[in-house]
């Protein structure tokens, strides 16, 4: 619903249809409900929070309907809860944040980072009563710091998954460390592997990072489950791709600012998760916003 929405403000009403139709039959969408993942949670908040952010970048529209200082504030609610459902949102709503600032909104922007930071508060302090440490939202940055640079696993690696054992050796952690205790050692362990040896635990692996985070589908998933994710994916990028290609060089203020901002967080997670860790999962939020993308090759067709 939020994909056909946001296709049809740009769009229209029927290019919004078309959008919504792809993404309900979207193959790797209509897997994700069965599963406990973050996904079921963090994509509709990060599309809404991303349209609000866009929205904003209209802020005349957004000023007219619920004043521009509202919208603000409702879009950094929705930043918040959704960097606490994955904190990836964080750095992603900090970019977002900045867009809108270098494109003259910089009270707006003020108050979404403000308005991020109060909503986190409240799980940062938690933290520091709990690991009696900063910890804005998680306490994963030695966990994530090793199995993205770690000393490399050994066994069998498997194509859109970055593993425990495959791609990483797994830590043998000392006894009776506190949460924050092992963190550190992860952390340390992972930063010596990659003052050894910086070619292999960081450059090296770039290329198969990209590739699982890219590939269609799962290694380990079946043929057909291959083929339905693969003909979807194919699909996504050949119907979306060239449109968003054409809305930036557009000179309507609506899509060229909605392609900015597509191309500045698509751009971000890619070479996030290739330098950390890529698994196909992590590509879904760009799935999503490629959606909207499909309305606007739907328009054009039909008008041509």
């Amino acid at each position: 619903m939020l994909i056909a929405l946001w296709s049809m403000r740009i769009w229209g009403a029927n290019a919004g249809i078309v959008s919504g139709l792809f993404a309900a039959f979207y193959y790797p969408f209509v897997q994700l409900p069965p599963y406990l993942m973050t996904e079921n949670l963090y994509l509709p908040l990060f599309v809404a929070a991303m349209m609000g952010s866009w929205w904003l970048s209209n802020s005349g529209e957004a000023s007219k309907r619920f004043g521009s200082y509202a919208v603000s504030l409702f879009v950094g609610i929705l930043w918040g809860v959704a960097a606490l459902t994955r904190a990836i949102a964080l750095p992603i709503s900090l970019l977002a944040s900045l867009w809108l600032a270098v494109r003259g909104q910089l009270k707006l922007a003020g108050i979404l980072v403000a308005t991020i930071i109060l909503v986190l508060l409240p799980w940062t302090v938690r933290n520091w009563l709990v690991f009696k440490t900063f910890v804005p939202i998680q306490l994963s940055a030695g966990h994530d710091l090793y199995l993205s640079f770690g000393p490399s696993g050994t066994e069998p690696k498997v194509l859109g998954h970055w593993n425990w054992g495959s791609d990483v050796e797994r830590p043998k952690l000392p006894e009776g460390l506190t949460p924050a205790e092992q963190d550190k050692w992860l952390r340390q362990q992972a930063l010596a592997c990659l003052k050894s040896n910086p070619m292999e635990a960081f450059v090296k692996r770039i290329p198969r990072k990209l590739a699982n985070l890219l590939v269609p589908f799962y290694g380990t998933a079946s043929l057909p489950n291959k083929l339905l994710t693969s003909l979807f994916y194919l699909a996504l990028l050949l119907l979306s791709v060239p449109s968003l290609i054409k809305a930036w060089k557009s000179k309507d203020h609506r899509e060229r600012t909605f392609a900015e901002l597509v191309l500045l967080v698509a751009l971000f997670t890619v070479t996030f998760h290739a330098i950390f860790y890529g698994v196909v999962r992590y590509r879904y939020p760009i799935d999503a916003l490629l959606l909207v993308f499909v309305g606007r090759w739907w328009k054009e067709a039909h008008c041509s």
